[in-house]
């Protein structure tokens, strides 16, 4: 569900259905807050759209585990902007050794992803958020 954060009353329906969801809180409206206590979010991405973000620190703030994004693929989404994207989160890949990307389901998007995935799979290991984040909280508890 994308863009939260303006209606209780819609979040309040949205909560009582009984099937898993996922939810795009925006990070500066009225009901940001009491929005995420309502949800019971287990793990949170925060897209940082936006350098106004505080969804990253709210989280961190109400204890839930959570990242945020290192690169927006598709934030222009020309074939040469998001070639060139994607050439970026490569190598900070190979020099940070995670790297959590986001993206729009553009056609072009998807071609260029398509395109690429091959020879990316077999450099790097794709992972879901979940992993992500247990290796993000397994490392900070290893570290204490």
């Amino acid at each position: 569900m994308d863009d939260l954060g303006y209606d209780m009353s819609v979040v309040k329906s949205l909560i009582n259905l009984e099937i898993p969801l996922n939810y795009a809180i925006l990070p500066y409206l009225p009901y940001s807050k009491e929005i995420a206590q309502l949800v019971s979010i287990n793990i949170f991405v925060d897209s940082f759209t936006t350098p106004k973000s505080i969804a990253y620190k709210l989280a961190q703030e109400m204890g839930v585990k959570s990242l945020r994004r290192n690169l927006f693929l598709d934030s222009t989404p020309d074939v040469n902007s998001i070639r060139q994207r994607l050439t970026t989160l490569t190598r900070w890949a190979q020099t940070q050794g995670a790297v959590l990307a986001i993206c729009h389901p553009y056609l072009t998007t998807l071609m260029i992803l398509k395109e690429n995935l091959p020879k990316l799979t077999m450099k790097f290991r794709f992972v879901t958020v979940s992993e992500l984040i247990r290796h993000k909280y397994l490392a900070a508890d290893l570290n204490r």
